[in-house]
């Protein structure tokens, strides 16, 4: 019994502790002095690593880190605390912050992924769709066309009410042109068309103008050119 009690009043003052060293920590990173910020959460994490709190220490770290262009450290914390913890309020918030770091120091092939398993885990939350776009742009910037093109068609596809389904509407139709696949990206632009803001029927028209000089049918490329200027 006084061993129970014993046992009992140790884990009270050890949660007790931590719960102060985690509070600690939190007003170094509110007051902006990061880079103690980043000793306390990282001192917090190798002193109570089954804490019930280990979480928000990890994200406080990666948020530390960030602040103080650590780039590469807080993508790997941001990606760890996403992966450890996915049901937590900022796991979401985390894909996109370890996608814009991993950007931040051109691993341009790890964002992509970042932003892609944003829409994995939450295929359902408002930003999966430019979650979607941002893995497009970066997989491209990898020069991982056959992926860039794999994100922009699951907008296409499966987010066509979104506002971002004309972007990623342009962006195929100028990863196509850019490959090549004129007829492809005739589709694309075609379809920018039909919406109903003036603005991305200009955008529309003009690729369709660019196309086809390119595809020497000067007349055609005019007539989309004309009617571009006219709405514009």
């Amino acid at each position: 019994s006084s061993l129970i009690i014993l046992l009992a009043s140790m884990a009270f003052a050890q949660q007790s502790q931590s719960d102060s060293d985690l509070q600690f920590g939190k007003e170094l990173f509110q007051n902006k002095m990061y880079d103690l910020a980043e000793e306390q959460f990282t001192k917090f994490l190798q002193e109570y690593p089954a804490s019930a709190s280990a979480g928000q220490a990890r994200y406080y770290l990666a948020m530390s880190q960030y602040e103080q262009k650590e780039y590469a450290k807080a993508a790997a914390n941001f990606q760890a605390f996403a992966v450890q913890y996915p049901n937590d309020p900022s796991a979401p918030k985390a894909w996109m912050s370890a996608g814009e770091s991993y950007a931040k120091v051109t691993d341009y092939a790890d964002a992509a992924l970042a932003y892609e398993r944003y829409r994995v885990f939450y295929p359902k939350d408002v930003q999966a769709p430019g979650a979607l776009l941002k893995a497009g742009e970066y997989f491209e910037l990898a020069g991982d066309t056959a992926r860039a093109e794999v994100s922009l068609l699951t907008i296409v596809q499966d987010y066509s009410a979104t506002p971002s389904y004309f972007d990623a509407t342009l962006k195929l139709g100028n990863l196509y042109f850019n490959s090549g696949e004129l007829l492809k990206a005739d589709n694309q632009y075609r379809a920018l068309l039909t919406s109903d803001n003036d603005s991305v029927r200009v955008m529309g028209l003009l690729a369709l103008g660019r196309l086809n000089r390119l595809r020497g049918l000067p007349q055609q490329a005019e007539k989309y050119l004309k009617d571009a200027a006219a709405l514009g």
